[in-house]
């Protein structure tokens, strides 16, 4: 199983059809699964719902996982910089496992 976080983003939904399409079995982290409706319709993906700035939503995201593919833009409450930059580095840290290949992006 591949987890795709930002997976409702244009270069995150492009990575879940793409990995659909090759028959890769996808695990697409959103926030709003109302805006995933297209990739729910997509073989081997599986919509799940929730938040990157929740522990409890990536430990149970990372479930069965044997890659992430962390594809999101980091966004913090009042939009700094610092504020994204924490958001990313705490991100990470709880994305990297030993038994799980990381792939990190943030743009």
């Amino acid at each position: 199983m591949i987890l795709v976080t930002g997976a409702t983003g244009k270069s995150g939904r492009e990575i879940v059809k793409q990995l659909s399409a090759a028959n890769a079995p996808v695990r697409a982290l959103v926030r709003d699964a109302g805006k995933a409706g297209d990739l729910a319709a997509l073989p081997h993906v599986e919509i799940f719902e929730g938040d990157l700035r929740e522990s409890d939503t990536l430990d149970a995201a990372l479930e069965g996982v044997e890659r992430a593919l962390y594809w999101a833009r980091a966004s913090a409450p009042c939009g700094t910089a610092a504020m994204s930059e924490r958001h990313t580095i705490a991100t990470a840290k709880d994305l990297t496992r030993d038994d799980i290949k990381t792939t990190p992006y943030n743009c």
